[in-house]
Order: C-alpha cells, then structure tokens, then sequence
C-alpha cells in the first residue's frame, strides 16, 4: 500500500494514475489508449463537431499529436474527419455512431474505476466544488487576492458562475 499523499497536487496525481491503471482493461478492449480516450471524452457529441483547432486546445497538445491520436481513432471507426463546411481551411472530427457507443464505455469503464467512487455523492459534490474553484482560470497564478478572504470572495464568484453554467 502506498503511503498517505503529503499534497493536494500528489492526491489527485494518484487519484489519476490508479484510474488509468484500473481502466485499461477496458480502454484496451475498445482499442483504445489513455489519450485516445481522453479525445473521445473531449468530443461531446450534443455539441457542433470540433475542429482539429479546438481539439488540440480542449486536449492541451499540439497539431502533430493531434493529428496522430485523430488518425487512430478515425482507423477504429470511432470518428471521421472532414472539411469543415464553414471554412475549407479547416477540418472537423465528428464522432460516428459506433465512436459514440465507445465514448460511453469509455466514459463508465474511467467512471467505475476512479477512487472517487468510494466518497458518498455528497462528498463528490463538495470535491467537484473545491475542484471547480482552482479550474476557474487555471492560467492564473494562485493567491491573485490581496489576502486570504478576498482571494476566496473572487474565487467563490468564479464558483457561482460555473454553478450556474452546469446543465
């Protein structure tokens, strides 16, 4: 057993790292990877299908790799990818219908396998809360208030107005 985490930042390191380890049995017999999952995860298909612009931005990576994860996926049957009809510059990955099916196992197998599971829904909630806070710009530098209570003011701003934003 490993021992307690010492931080926040090395808890939700573990948090990720046990999820990949315990979920890729299940990406694996979707033929897919971590990064091939997370593409999928980052294509939500109640939304406009995506640019590779956007892709690469949502998954934090540059065109070269984008444009390899998009190749194993479209060779997996689980997107296409075309010219976009706005602008032929461009091109857009949609999810096929067979991608959407495995974009939700995916989805349940990282689910299933986060640690997160064994918190009560309530605790999940306060977590999301807390996480939520820290991901309202994370560009910024922490502690951007002049003190303590005007940094948690601004930061439970932020919170409300991604609280108001969820479906």
């Amino acid at each position: 057993m490993r021992p307690s985490p010492k931080s926040a930042l090395e808890a939700v390191y573990e948090i990720v790292m046990a999820t990949t380890h315990r979920a890729e049995p299940a990406l694996s017999a979707l033929g897919l990877t971590m990064s091939t999952a997370y593409a999928l995860w980052a294509m939500d298909p109640e939304e406009p299908a995506p640019t590779m612009k956007v892709m690469a931005q949502r998954l934090r990576c540059n065109a070269s790799s984008l444009t390899f994860l998009s190749d194993r996926l479209v060779k997996l049957g689980y997107i296409t990818r075309t010219e976009d009809p706005a602008n032929r510059r461009f091109r857009v990955l949609a999810l096929t219908e067979t991608g959407s099916a495995a974009r939700e196992k995916a989805l349940a197998a990282l689910e299933e396998s986060c640690p997160l599971i064994r918190l009560t829904r309530m605790e999940q909630d306060d977590l999301l809360r807390l996480l939520a806070r820290t991901l309202i710009d994370p560009d910024r530098a922490p502690g951007g208030g002049s003190n303590r209570e005007d940094g948690e003011q601004a930061g439970m701003a932020g919170f409300r107005a991604v609280a108001q934003a969820k479906p």
